[in-house]
């Protein structure tokens, strides 16, 4: 194998490749299992495999443009994306395999990503950078972790109590990254149309966003609940919508590739909220899960794999009709899949929000997939009216 091909020139390219193809399988999949051991053979998937190789080639991509952090290529990026691939072939097998084996395989991703990446990290001035992705990767690990015991033991509650782990370590990456890029990609889409404003970054608001998130997940990590979670949940709410705000959103509305960011923004809102309102008895008990994973985090993978291999591709940030069509079947999925927890029939409901989930993965295959694995044109003039 040619480790100098384009394929392997970049994080983005293999993670969001086989990330696109395993996502979609994976809902396919979810139709044809039956039992509670299926399910969360499911949901680990989707929190541990699907979702986390497409973060792994976004932070891979970005570190190196945002962070100066040395880039990971060539036979050391294979080597990652193997080591993913090897977690997903051993939770394949995982009804057959031993237990130990299956786990061994599959946490080892983890701890490789952290090798590769944050030694370059600690490195940097800014020690912000590695302290956020090293939090991220510990709730990961630590999540993962407890789902194998569970898995190997027998104890339904630490596989459900593993998925949530790494749910809320998804939560925290999503509200430092992109929460920190999405004003600024806001900035950059207003600057040729005469409207655009600074949007200031207020240090001493922003750690009290990140002062609210964190004690909110904290007491999801410790199983805290009642009317204490509750207060915590929605007040993280009340600050991540103060933040939202101030971003001043609609005057985006038009610029495709901006607006699903600030869409999927409200979303994590809405996480929050149902969460807090869950530990109430006011929402269904998991139904944050779907918005965050067919809410937020649907959308803001749609909207950041595209802008990625258009960018860092040569291509000018104009992904056209794909584009709009993939986004809209994904602002639905949500909505779909939250109708089912209500639905006297939830069968039909939970079908079609797989398929709007699915979609657009299938489109964007389509559309960009033989980017991922050709070599970039020369660099484009980039717009951001997309």
């Amino acid at each position: 194998m040619r480790f100098d091909a384009p394929l392997w020139s970049a994080g983005f390219r293999p993670f969001f490749l086989f990330g696109a193809l395993l996502g979609p399988l994976l809902m396919a999949a979810a139709f044809s299992a039956e039992g509670d051991t299926a399910r969360a053979w499911h949901g680990h998937e989707m929190v541990f495999g699907f979702a986390f190789g497409i973060c792994a080639g976004f932070i891979l991509t970005a570190l190196p443009s945002w962070a100066g952090a040395p880039a990971v290529a060539g036979e050391r990026l294979a080597v990652l994306v193997g080591a993913w691939l090897l977690g997903r072939l051993g939770m394949a097998f995982a009804g057959t395999l031993p237990a130990p084996l299956v786990a061994v395989a599959d946490l080892v991703f983890v701890p490789l990503f952290a090798l590769f990446v944050l030694p370059g990290l600690a490195r940097l001035a800014n020690k912000l950078y590695f302290a956020g992705l090293a939090a991220v990767l510990a709730g990961l690990f630590a999540g993962n972790l407890l789902f194998h015991a569970g898995l190997g033991g027998g104890v339904a509650d630490h596989m459900v109590r593993g998925l949530e782990w790494g749910l809320f370590a998804k939560i925290l990456l999503f509200v430092l990254v992109w929460g920190y890029l999405t004003p600024i990609f806001t900035a950059n889409a207003l600057c040729p149309t005469g409207l655009a404003a600074p949007i200031a970054f207020r240090r001493g608001f922003e750690t009290l966003v990140l002062i609210a998130t964190l004690a909110a997940l904290a007491a999801g990590f410790l199983g805290i609940a009642g009317s204490s979670a509750a207060t915590l949940w929605l007040a993280a709410g009340l600050f991540h919508l103060a933040r939202f705000l101030q971003w001043r959103p609609w005057r985006v509305a038009a610029i495709g590739l901006v607006a699903v960011l600030h869409l999927a923004y409200l979303w994590l809102i809405a996480v929050f909220v149902l969460r807090g309102l869950a530990e109430l008895g006011w929402a269904p008990p998991v139904s944050w899960v779907h918005a965050f994973t067919s809410g937020a985090l649907g959308l803001m993978m749609l909207g950041m794999m595209t802008r990625v291999v258009l960018r860092h591709t040569g291509r000018a940030l104009a992904p056209g009709w794909p584009f709009a069509l993939a986004v809209g079947l994904m602002i639905l999925a949500a909505p779909v899949r939250l109708v089912a927890y209500f639905s006297l029939d939830p069968a039909p409901w939970l079908q079609a929000a797989a398929f709007l989930w699915s979609a657009p993965f299938l489109i964007y295959l389509g559309a960009w997939g033989k980017m991922l694995v050709r070599p970039s044109l020369p660099y484009a003039s980039v717009t951001e009216r997309s």
